[in-house]
């Protein structure tokens, strides 16, 4: 057949057409930890929480940040809701913002089971954009601090813009010297149908 050729064994390189991906794709970026890490499997692993646990770390929200009831709340990191479920039944106006789609689909079932209407928001913290718009805020759980230092600030400027005059920052994370007492630990705990394996160690 004419304009047709055949070849057999290994193909010469210079008639091999160059790989698809040879000057075409970009190199994958690899995507950070946090961005896969809170998936559905994660909250499957994740500890019960006790009803009386978390009226206890309500009230202390609500202690530290003194905003009356009926004042406009945003649970930063919000995960799977829990405190801002807690938060809207007590009548605050709670705005759940968080980057994990999953995380966000559990918060709205906990939120539809508890009969509240709260507003969940995915986004990232670094790329917020609320102004004057909360009574108070608050990041539970030692959801802060996982990018570099420039970054964590922008974060805490775009947490202020995000305040009325007079609102407060409620920041909870992990104490250095606590997690030091508890390292290294290796422990075993039944998830949702999982059994799971939690090995910590501190990098000093």
């Amino acid at each position: 057949r004419k304009g047709r050729i055949v070849l057999t064994g290994d193909v010469p390189s210079q008639l091999a057409p160059p790989p698809l991906t040879q000057g075409l794709v970009p190199p994958r970026r690899a995507r950070p930890w946090w961005e896969n890490l809170f998936n559905d499997d994660f909250i499957r692993t994740m500890p019960k929480s006790i009803e009386a646990q978390i009226a206890n770390e309500v009230d202390f929200i609500e202690d530290s940040l003194g905003v009356a009831r009926g004042g406009s709340l945003l649970d930063l990191g919000c995960g799977t809701g829990k405190q801002a479920v807690e938060l809207s039944r007590r009548g605050y106006k709670v705005v759940g913002f968080d980057l994990s789609i999953s995380m966000l689909a559990r918060a709205g079932e906990e939120a539809q089971d508890a009969s509240q209407k709260i507003n969940f928001v995915q986004g990232d913290m670094r790329e917020m954009t609320f102004e004057d718009a909360f009574d108070g805020v608050y990041c539970w759980g030692s959801t802060f601090g996982y990018f570099e230092e420039e970054k964590n600030a922008q974060v805490i400027q775009r947490v202020h813009k995000s305040l009325r005059q007079g609102g407060q920052f409620l920041l909870d994370v992990v104490s250095r010297d606590f997690a030091i007492m508890q390292a290294p630990s290796l422990a075993w705990f039944e998830g949702e149908g999982c059994v799971c394996m939690d090995e910590m160690s501190v990098d000093f």
